[in-house]
């Protein structure tokens, strides 16, 4: 609970400190270039906290162009349930040897291409190559389970 609060403040605080007028970050440039409005802190809020899929027009939308980058990318997070959906997600992952990768939290990334808090992980493969890699995710998908691994790694079933 205590990280969904501190997600949904730095999220908040990030959508004031990017939408304000003087702001000409290249994150705001592209969102104001761009013919799609963000999602407004109640839509955001919304996303955050409900147990339901994200199936909205906006999010599919994302999901279709973040598909142009590589799954695990910062443009393409894995999607996820929650900090659980990340960490099950990681461990059904195979290293290219067969084995199982280790992985540690490194910390949230601001928001990816959903508008939502990304998270990294490193992830590493003793004997194999690469042997570190990063892997982005966005654990507000609730319900969703990723089924395709990404590049290097093979994934087990759900």
């Amino acid at each position: 609970m205590k990280y969904i609060f501190i997600s949904a403040l730095a999220l908040t605080l990030t959508g004031c400190a990017t939408n304000g007028a003087g702001d000409t970050s290249p994150k705001t440039q592209q969102m104001k270039a761009s013919t799609e409005k963000p999602y407004t802190n109640d839509e955001m809020m919304a996303l955050m906290f409900s147990a339901a899929p994200r199936n909205d027009a906006k999010t599919l939308a994302r999901i279709e162009r973040a598909k142009t980058s590589p799954l695990g990318d910062k443009a393409n997070p894995v999607r996820t349930d929650s900090p659980r959906g990340q960490k099950t997600y990681l461990s059904r992952l195979n290293c290219a040897s067969g084995a199982t990768p280790t992985f540690n939290r490194m910390g949230s990334f601001g928001p990816g291409p959903y508008e939502t808090i990304i998270d990294g992980y490193k992830v590493e493969c003793a004997g194999s190559a690469p042997a570190t890699s990063t892997i982005f995710m966005d654990m507000y998908f609730p319900s969703y389970a990723e089924t395709q691994a990404v590049k290097g790694f093979t994934i087990d079933a759900p």
